[in-house]
């Protein structure tokens, strides 16, 4: 186990072990699936596979916490849909970056995504609340922005189902797979 630093420890632990590892599985589900399917994506298939993603992980998650959680924590981790807003961080940046061609849009979601998952696993580590009480807000905050994302999924969805810019396949515009 660790000694002397435990606020460090939980930081590394939260953003390392924790997100980098979720974030990590969930994305390379997802490019399974891709890579399985030989369909044609778009950006906003990107974007929206992405979430569901997330969504499914979350709720695989969420049951094993469940099984030795209280009725709130349960609630909360329900409600929050944290991973279904990290889901459509990264596949709203891997679909702009394989539409635009750039591998910096596609690290910025993926990274994006790190950083906002072992934040808000580190804000609810007792030793970072320790800290000061107060510290709560952080966590409520980064709840209430995943749920945030995914309205923003469904705007996103709503405004560009439309737009030949987002729906047109991605593989049809470069002349190559989309992975």
């Amino acid at each position: 186990m660790h000694t002397g630093k435990p606020l460090l420890y939980q930081f590394i632990y939260n953003f390392i072990v924790i997100a980098l590892s979720e974030e990590t599985f969930k994305f390379l589900t997802f490019k399974r699936v891709l890579v399985k399917n030989d369909y044609p994506c778009s950006w906003l298939d990107i974007s929206v596979l992405m979430t569901i993603t997330g969504i499914g992980f979350g709720l695989i998650e969420s049951v094993v916490y469940a099984i030795d959680a209280s009725v709130p924590v349960v609630l909360v981790r329900g409600l929050c849909l944290a991973h279904a807003g990290y889901g459509f961080v990264t596949g709203y940046f891997y679909g702009k970056g394989l539409k635009t061609d750039k591998n910096f849009d596609k690290w910025f979601g993926f990274i994006l995504s790190c950083i906002l998952h072992g934040l808000y696993d580190f804000s609810l580590s007792k030793e970072f609340v320790e800290i000061n009480e107060n510290l709560m807000f952080v966590a409520l905050g980064l709840a209430v922005l995943g749920i945030l994302l995914v309205i923003n999924l469904i705007v996103f969805v709503r405004k560009r189902k439309q737009d030949e810019f987002y729906i047109q396949p991605i593989a049809d515009i470069k002349g190559q797979s989309p992975l």
